[in-house]
């Protein structure tokens, strides 16, 4: 006998309240949101390519789904199409992350990945390098030193030499300017130019000056190279501490974004990893932190001799396809997606796309 609670109950199952109306229907293909990113999805006058959709389409064979693909431009986009029931799935470079376990659930996970630095491969700009160092503190206290000495051993050799040579002029002046003109040529080891010391107070100071500027010449060479060392490191980015004070870019809503708001990195959240492409090359942006195969597909095919990848990865994710929460597509598409790595094709996939068969 039907008590006033299964009446309720069976009213709501017939008038559909309280329950998620999902994409797909019986009769209907299960709707695939995508969104363009080399190499996982790839979009070429209609047509798809890419890591992502060649695994995906193994899984909905493996599975009998029909299917099609629905395109947006970000990854925001993707999972509020799936959360909101407008979508099946999503697939493409997808992390599987605590925040996103919240409003979605995920496979089983297909790609371990990780996030990477990119940057600008600029080549070495040794005159610009080398008059920055210049004037930097270090080395203009080492280049005054050597003036200092230059300028002694100029006014000796002119006190000595004016008594020994008649040539050599009397005058403080065109004396000195004489003087420091054999001094700098002897210190730096070049000769003495058309002045030689004629008296043996004058030669035994040539040669005690020749050593001494062995040294000096010694220590400012070394002076230039620790400048430039430590410049150019100050100016490359190598770890993730070098971010601090950098223009960093990533993408909006990525596992990136989540990454560097967590460790309160200040970054430019743009919507398409191409727009952030485009800044780096542009010298808007110093680096891009991002998820590292879609940084190096990109530094070996379009940015190539252009951008670098440094660095190693700074956190481990693993990418898998995301569907709505209790969604009834799950079961059947983890078992199709391990069929699929289980029967080779996984590895197949893979190899075409990174050239390597090691899952993860």
């Amino acid at each position: 006998m039907f008590k006033w609670k299964h009446w309720v109950l069976l009213i709501l199952l017939l008038a559909g309240i309280g329950f998620p109306v999902m994409a797909q229907t019986p009769d209907a293909p299960v709707q695939v949101v995508v969104r363009e990113l080399h190499p996982f999805v790839m979009l070429d006058e209609g047509e798809f390519s890419g890591f992502s959709i060649d695994l995906w389409r193994a899984i909905a064979s493996q599975a009998e789904m029909d299917y099609e693909f629905v395109v947006v431009d970000t990854i925001g986009e993707q999972l509020q199409a799936v959360e909101s029931g407008q979508a099946d799935l999503a697939i493409g470079g997808i992390s599987i992350t605590g925040e996103r376990e919240e409003f979605l659930d995920f496979s089983y996970s297909y790609f371990e990945s990780g996030m990477q630095i990119m940057t600008r491969d600029e080549p070495a700009l040794p005159l610009r390098e080398l008059l920055a160092a210049m004037f930097s503190p270090v080395l203009l206290e080492l280049l005054g030193i050597m003036l200092v000495f230059i300028l002694v051993i100029a006014h000796i050799f002119w006190l000595i030499e004016r008594q020994h040579d008649s040539d050599f002029p009397r005058a403080y002046f065109s004396g000195m300017l004489e003087a420091i003109w054999w001094s700098v040529v002897t210190v730096t080891t070049v000769g003495y130019g058309d002045r030689t010391p004629r008296g043996p107070f004058g030669r035994l100071l040539a040669i005690m000056w020749m050593f001494l500027g062995l040294v000096l010449v010694a220590n400012f060479t070394a002076g230039v190279t620790s400048v430039l060392t430590i410049q150019r490191l100050e100016q490359r980015i190598l770890v993730l501490n070098d971010l601090s004070g950098r223009r960093i870019a990533t993408v909006s809503d990525s596992s990136a974004d989540t990454y560097l708001q967590e460790r309160r990195i200040n970054a430019r959240r743009i919507e398409s990893i191409d727009e952030a492409f485009a800044m780096l090359v542009d010298d808007q942006i110093d680096a891009i932190v991002y998820d590292a195969p879609v940084l190096n597909y990109y530094a070996a095919n379009q940015g190539q001799g252009i951008v670098q990848v440094i660095g190693p990865l700074l956190e481990a994710e693993m990418y898998a396809i995301a569907l709505p929460s209790d969604s009834p597509l799950r079961e059947p598409i983890n078992k199709a997606l391990l069929a699929v790595m289980e029967g080779g094709q996984y590895n197949q996939v893979r190899q075409t796309w990174f050239g390597s068969e090691e899952n993860g």
